[in-house]
This record gives structure tokens, sequence and C-alpha cells, in this order.
């Protein structure tokens, strides 16, 4: 027998029938004596006043599980951190896993519950009748849909809850006042809060439908804990400073807000909405998008974010924190697909704006493996050469599609080990040139990274005309007396073939082995009068 409205508790009316119908069908699978209570459509707050929607909360004899609803139609591949939806013919999209956030709303709950309730489980359900999932092989996670949830919810586990522990769930319930507070619209302006798109340290991001219009705009609200004074004025200041910095903005490639707003949530920015936008990560990850794009579109998406850099660094405007979760790549689907960068609030203007010092405050773990080291350490003074660092990131992950490391201590390491990210130890065939100018964007050392965007663009488009086939590498003339005690030693045979002869050159600057093969009509003939490809110079040996 299905749970009665004894047992179950919708908090709140749905907001969407989907939802409705799922709840209801959820309902009627739990069958008592194995199904104990059950919440729906009700909200909770976390200490930083951040609100979190619940779908349902179903407690059973073998646990207790907040079940997230997502009515996702058509082909859903999951792995641990994201989902690649496919609805009939059309393009795929990526999205991050729901159940990261699910997992936090667990955290929240739970904290609100309080430590006198049994171990809380996140659940993503997919509630479409007509989804077919994928789940890749790894890390178990708790994915179901319409044929799979009501055998997990049936045998979870070994019987764990009793009638004091149900108990103890519904006092828990009563005294926290999630139980008889109803879930209300919250207005930020014109625009009543729906969906909650993402977080991150101190805001989150909402889709905002307009109260008599059809249109839709994100709303992103900066928070932090009442206690803390602090983070408070952190975080009102990163929304005031996105917002004025951006005022005066008119840029294609830049997502500036359109409003500010004082709400209780906090500090709130309205901006545009883009439906179909996918992530850089997110689309560099999507099959049939980031797999089809070949070398010359990754330099051309990699282009186009640098005129973007170099058109805020006109204005002296330096965004600092530049990584794939700041980049949306609109028209990801189509051959006009361009860039926008975004969360603009870790930016400084100018010599006479100071930017935020608690850069590490604003940006997620992942983001701070794009920053320049100086970024970390000397904030305040971090500039056009800190964004420069992490454009050079940017190529190292556009053209490898690996990112140059999982946190900023990781990539720390890796620049302790070399000066400068090495894209050739991740990618075959790389032209000595690019490898080279990513190299020189990453270094860590201010004096040997290069200095302006406008510099980077140059040497962009030399690479650019390189592997179109409108250049030739240059050629440098050295005197192969001087190169034996200076730059080149030379030669040392290691193998003799019919097209050339493999040469051992040591780069005396560079203090490493390098095998140049050199082209020969016999094979055989001397080296002198030859090119030898070295170090993305080619280099002609003669007396």
């Amino acid at each position: 027998m299905p749970l009665d409205g004894q047992h179950w508790k919708a908090i709140s009316p749905s907001q969407f029938p989907w939802e409705e119908e799922a709840l209801a069908w959820l309902r009627r699978i739990l069958d008592r004596p194995w199904a104990l209570r059950g919440w729906s459509n009700f909200e909770v707050v976390d200490g930083q006043g951040r609100r979190y929607e619940i779908d349902a909360l179903v407690l059973t004899v073998h646990g207790l599980f907040l079940v997230e609803i997502k009515s996702y139609s058509g082909q859903v591949l999951a792995d641990p951190y994201q989902l690649i939806r496919r609805q009939g013919q059309g393009a795929p999209f990526v999205e991050t896993n729901p159940l990261s956030l699910t997992n936090h709303k667990c955290r929240v709950l739970r904290s609100a519950l309080g430590r006198n309730i049994p171990r809380l489980e996140a659940v993503l359900f997919l509630s479409h009748p007509e989804v077919h999932l994928t789940v890749k092989p790894g890390i178990p996670q708790h994915i179901y849909t319409r044929n799979t949830l009501p055998a997990f919810l049936r045998s979870a586990g070994r019987p764990v809850i009793d009638s004091a522990t149900e108990a103890r769930v519904v006092q828990a319930m009563k005294d926290s006042g999630i139980s008889t507070q109803t879930r209300r619209s919250v207005f930020v302006g014109e625009y009543v809060l729906q969906t909650l798109l993402g977080e991150g340290p101190d805001w989150q991001d909402f889709l905002g439908k307009h109260r008599s219009m059809d249109h839709v705009r994100r709303v992103r609200a900066f928070s932090a804990r009442l206690e803390d004074r602090e983070a408070r004025e952190r975080a009102k200041r990163a929304a005031q400073r996105e917002f004025r910095l951006l005022e005066w903005i008119n840029h294609d490639g830049v997502l500036k807000p359109i409003d500010y707003k004082e709400h209780e949530l906090g500090h709130c920015l309205i901006y545009p909405f883009y439906p179909d936008a996918a992530r850089l990560d997110h689309f560099l990850a999507t099959p049939e998008l980031g797999e089809r794009q070949g070398r010359a579109q990754r330099l051309k998406l990699w282009r186009q974010l640098a005129d973007i850099l170099r058109y805020a660094h006109e204005r002296k405007l330096y965004h600092r924190a530049l990584a794939p979760q700041n980049v949306l790549i609109l028209s990801p689907s189509t051959e006009s697909l361009r860039p926008l960068i975004m969360n603009w609030q870790t930016a400084r203007a100018s010599d006479q704006t100071t930017g935020t010092v608690h850069l590490q405050d604003l940006v997620e773990d992942q983001t701070t493996a794009y920053m320049a080291p100086e970024a970390m350490l000397y904030p305040e003074s971090a500039a056009e050469q800190a964004d420069l660092f992490s454009l050079g990131c940017l190529g190292y992950f556009i053209l490898s599609g690996q990112p140059p490391a999982s946190t900023q201590v990781e990539l720390q390491t890796r620049l302790q080990e070399y000066p400068g990210l090495r894209l050739t130890s991740v990618l075959d065939g790389v032209l000595p040139e690019l490898a080279e100018l990513v190299e020189r964007c990453t270094h860590p050392d201010l004096s040997e990274r290069l200095d302006s965007v406008p510099e980077f663009l140059s040497r962009l488009a030399r690479v650019e005309a390189l592997l179109a086939g409108e250049l030739e590498p240059a050629a440098e003339e050295i005197d192969p007396a001087y190169a034996a005690f200076a730059a080149i030693q030379v030669p040392l045979f290691v193998g003799i073939g019919t097209a050339g002869a493999g040469l051992g050159i040591n780069l005396a600057g560079r203090a490493r082995m390098t095998t140049a093969v050199v082209t020969s009509p016999s094979g055989v003939t001397p080296v002198l009068g030859l090119s030898v490809h070295i170090g993305g110079v080619r280099a002609r040996l003669s007396r």
C-alpha cells in the first residue's frame, strides 16, 4: 500500500507539472511497511543564507534518501563529473553531474536536521519514461530511472531504520521548521527565482523568469554567513566590483551584468541567459562538438579569447582568474561558435583601482590550476602578465584537451620541474613554435614570460601561417666553430638512413639532449650546409 497522507507530506505544491507527476509516481512505488515516510517540495537554507530546493526526502527501513528529480529524455551518459545528454538527432549537451550538487544538499540538510538522524544519501532520479541511461563504469553513482529506482529503494541495504529512528527523523523535521514551512516564490527585482544553475564559493546562480514577460535571466546572488562580517563585506565588494568595472565595457565577448540589486539573499547581479551555451570544459568534453574541432579551429578559439583580453587590457581591465569555468561557448553546435569571458568579480582595473586581495576566496580549486603564481601570492599587483599566464594554460587545455593541473599546488609542482607548460608532453606532432608559445606564456618567471597580448597575437599569427604553409621556419646561420663551443656541440652521429642522418645535438644553453634529423640527398653527405631543426629554429650549419 503506497504511503498515505499521514506518512507523506507535500510541504509545497510543485511549480512544474513534470515534477508533480514524477513525485506522484515516486509516492506510488513507496509501499508500506518497508517505506516509512516521505516529504516533498521544501527548501533548506544554510548558514550563508543560500537556498536549496529539495524535491523529495524518503525514509525507508533501508535508510534516508534525498531524491533529486530531473526530467531528461533521450540518451544520457553519466560519469562522476558530468552528464552528456542527447535528444533525438540533436546536438549533445554536457553539464555538471547534478549528483554533485545533490550531495551538497545532503550536507546542508543534515546540518539543518542535526546529528541525531541516520546517514543521508543522495539519489538522482531521471524521471522521464523515455530516458535511456548509461553509467560509465568506475565510481558507483546513485543515478536511477523508473526501471531501476524501485529495486534500489526496496533493497538499498540491510534494514537499519527502526521505529525509534523514524520518530527522531520526524521530530528533527518538526524542530527545524522545515516540515511546516512552505516553499515561497522569491523575487529579485522583476525576476522570480527558479532552478539553481550552479554555485561557487560565495555565490549561487539561479534561473530567473520575468514576472510579466516570457524572457529569462541568470541571477547571481553573492552571500556569506551572517556572523562572518568580513566574508559578507567580501561578497558585497565582489558583486559591486564586477558591476562597476564592466559598466562601461562594450564587447560581445565580455559577459556583463544588466543590473545590480540588493536583496535578502545577498548582493545580486542579473545577466543575460543563454540556454544553449556550454562552459568551455563541457564543450571540449562533448562528443561531436569538442572532438570535431581540428587544430585550426582550436587555434581560432584561442585567438578569440586573446582578442577579448586585448580589448579588456586596452581599457586597463584584468581578469586575473581566467579558466575554462569562466568561459562560455555560444552556439557550440555551429560553425559560428564564439566565446564569452564571464565571472569578472576577481578583476582589477588600472593602477588606481585595487582588485580583491583574496582571489582564492572567490574561485574554485579547479580554477586556481589556471592562475598565475603571482596572482595567488601577490594579487594586489597581478595584472596583464597574469592574464597571459592563464591564456597560456587555456591554450594548453584547448589544444590538448587536458588541464594543466587539478589544483594550484599541482601546477606549482609542474612548473618547478620545467619552467612553462610543455605541450609536447601531452600532444604529438606539435609545431615547435606553438610549443614555445605555450611555454613562454606560462613561464613562472615574469622576465621570461611574454609581456603583452599583442605580442602573443603576433606570435600566434606566425604559428597559424606556418601551419597553413604560408611561411617556412626561420633559418639561422651558425658558425660551427662557434657552435661547437657555445650554442650547439656537433656532431655526434647516432644513425644513418637513406634519407638522412640522426644526430645527437647538445643544446648547451638549454642543458638537454635533442635528436635532430638532417635531411640529405645521399643520407651520408657532410652535415655542414644542411638545415637542422633545433628547439623551434631551423639552423643552417656552414663554415
